[in-house]
């Protein structure tokens, strides 16, 4: 496996375990969305660039992908459309857009490429949770999770707690 292509395995047991294909070039959305997917018991493989998404694709099938639309070299479009081509049930993957460029003209465009949902950057985690249940309920769209007051709020299987937080919480009386 390359440099540009990470396996984030997190042991958490799970029932709803999925594969997740993590794309995007900083390093720091792959700790805050591998953290935040890896507490939920998920298996996060990272990829550095569109085009290690596609090899990473290669060698191994994902239940989800998480594509960042800016990136060198092969933004998340463009390999969002590469996806889309290839032949089989690789090119079904369900593919969540990672972007702070969420208006209504780039949302049509992401879903005339072919990707099923938007999370905004910066990352919030309950619409990453949301986003979530919409996979596992077979429900990805395009909805206006900007009003935190109309968030839904994940099902009990994606609200694990960070159990280090909450015994440090304990422990210094939180």
């Amino acid at each position: 496996m390359s440099d540009e292509v990470k396996n984030n395995h997190d042991h958490t047991t799970n029932t709803t375990t999925i594969k997740i294909l993590l794309v995007d070039d900083n390093f720091i959305n792959h700790a805050i969305l591998g953290s935040i997917l890896g507490e939920q018991g998920h298996e996060v493989t990272t990829a550095k660039s569109g085009f290690a998404a596609i090899e990473a694709l290669k060698e191994d099938f994902f239940d989800l992908i998480f594509m960042d639309i800016q990136m060198p070299d092969m933004d998340g479009k463009v390999a969002t459309r590469k996806i889309r081509k290839i032949p089989g049930p690789k090119s079904e993957i369900p593919i969540i857009a990672c972007t702070a460029d969420s208006d209504a003209d780039h949302k049509k465009e992401y879903q005339e490429i072919g990707m099923n949902s938007l999370v905004k950057k910066p990352i919030d985690k309950t619409e990453l949770l949301a986003v979530l249940n919409d996979f596992s309920n077979g429900n990805l769209h395009f909805s206006d999770r900007s009003s935190k007051n109309n968030r839904p709020q994940p099902p009990e299987q994606f609200q694990k707690p960070i159990t280090a937080l909450d015994d440090l919480l304990k422990q210094i009386g939180g």
